[in-house]
């Protein structure tokens, strides 16, 4: 990318379809291309988009077309496609891999955390029902699977209190 720029997704409504077209087999022969970069070699962004016979514009067009969501997408070169985002003057104090999300979506950004909480949640209830079972020499009946299925619904709730 040639500086750090914020994309949307391409609307296809505002292109016929043979341009539809064109920028699908672009967005394709891009990831082709960079699929088989070999590790290591060093190649400026221009001379990619001389390689491939794009302009800047043509190439951001491509990108659009494959995003989903709004996406930051950072100024690097064509041979860091494969190094997590980053920021130098934060990996040099920091002195330790990192791998930074920007959040551009306040919804996509509750769920990943509240992923994560209920993950934490569940790694503590169940083992410990689990091994109750166990000591109890029970087997998972109906039953206790509806008290693990509750006591984990009482533990979100407290949680959430």
């Amino acid at each position: 990318m040639p500086r750090t720029m914020i994309l949307t997704p391409l609307e296809n409504s505002c292109y016929d379809e043979e341009t539809q077209k064109n920028i699908k087999e672009t967005a394709e022969k891009i990831k082709e291309v960079l699929d088989n970069m070999k590790y290591g070699e060093e190649i400026t962004f221009e001379d990619f988009l001389n390689n491939l016979q794009l302009t800047e514009e043509s190439y951001i067009l491509a990108i659009r077309h494959t995003l989903k969501r709004v996406t930051l997408c950072l100024k690097r070169a064509p041979s860091e496609i494969r190094i997590n985002n980053y920021s130098s003057v934060l990996l040099k104090a920091w002195q330790a891999n990192m791998d930074i999300q920007y959040v551009l979506d306040p919804y996509a950004c509750a769920t990943y955390i509240l992923s994560y909480m209920y993950d934490a949640l569940l790694t503590h209830l169940l083992p410990s029902e689990i091994s109750f079972c166990t000591l109890q020499r029970a087997t998972v009946s109906s039953d206790s699977a509806h008290n693990i299925g509750s006591g984990y619904n009482l533990l979100v709730f407290d949680y959430n209190m």
